[in-house]
């Protein structure tokens, strides 16, 4: 199956607005910010989100449950709209291991989004890196060490990890 919609692609917490209710749950969000917009796979949009955006707990404990809600929704609202094609949740997951080579740019790309430094990408850009060069560079120090990646990126590589993420990786690889 190929499912295309119009996507915001640019999908992290920044770019959407959450009501909540009474006892402080989210009940409904509006995403902003459409200067990206483009017709593709809302797989994509998804997968970005999670890689993006869910918190530690969240990935260790509640992919599978957010698949679900997910899938459960985009077959109600396809019901809604008077579409007669469903996604399974099988189909889902295959659909998320497919979209493994996007988490893994999404997930080295997050030290850079979620840093309180700013990247100077003239800097960055303009420099020709070394094997032996990238660890003294002021771009791998700020975005690459410190507290935040030392204690979450090894969790998060975990976390895919125990998805076959690595596995999945290496059999297109051809390793």
């Amino acid at each position: 199956k190929s499912f295309k919609a119009l996507i915001q692609d640019d999908p992290w917490c920044t770019n959407m607005m959450f009501r909540y209710n009474k006892a402080e749950k989210p009940v409904s969000v509006k995403i902003i910010d459409f200067q990206n917009i483009k017709l593709s796979s809302p797989f994509v949009e998804f997968v970005t989100f999670l890689s993006m955006s869910a918190n530690l707990e969240v990935r260790q404990t509640n992919l599978n449950d957010l698949y679900q809600i997910y899938c459960d929704s985009l077959n109600t609202n396809l019901t809604k709209l008077g579409c007669s094609e469903r996604l399974s949740i099988e189909e889902l997951k295959t659909e998320i291991t497919y979209l493994y080579p996007i988490t893994l740019f999404v997930i080295c790309m997050l030290p850079i989004v979620l840093s309180d430094s700013v990247l100077n990408v003239e800097e960055f850009a303009g420099v020709k890196y070394t094997s032996e060069s990238v660890k003294d560079s002021s771009f791998y120090k700020t975005f690459y060490t410190g507290s935040y990646f030392e204690m979450y990126y090894p969790q998060i590589f975990n976390v895919y990890e125990k998805q076959g993420f690595f596995d999945y990786m290496l059999e297109k690889l051809g390793k």
